[in-house]
């Protein structure tokens, strides 16, 4: 992103990964989720629907208890997208899958 990050640029992203995790952990927000992918991905599947809600239910939870201790530390979450500069002690973090995808094609 840039030789050298903006210190506003690394206080906004680490704001926005504090509202983010308080968004994870809300027991509201992960039903209002399985919901709208029961809805909008499972319910589209027409004979895979059921196979579809238990891949939900069965890896929903497990994902959020991922992000949720991804987004622990959100400096070393921005660190990882390269919106903070790493400093003392810090170093950017490889991700695979999505979160690599998003890692290696940040802007």
């Amino acid at each position: 992103m840039f030789s050298s990050v903006p210190t506003i640029v690394c206080d906004e992203c680490e704001f926005v990964v504090k509202e983010l995790k308080t968004v994870v952990e809300d027991k509201k927000s992960q039903a209002e989720a399985r919901d709208f992918l029961r809805e909008n991905v499972c319910k589209s599947l027409g004979q895979y629907r059921g196979f579809c809600d238990l891949v939900v239910d069965e890896y929903l939870p497990q994902f959020i208890q991922e992000l949720d201790a991804i987004l622990a530390d959100p400096h070393q979450v921005c660190v990882d997208i390269k919106a903070c500069n790493a400093g003392q002690g810090f170093k950017a973090r490889k991700y695979v899958g999505l979160l690599g995808w998003f890692q290696r094609n940040s802007l």
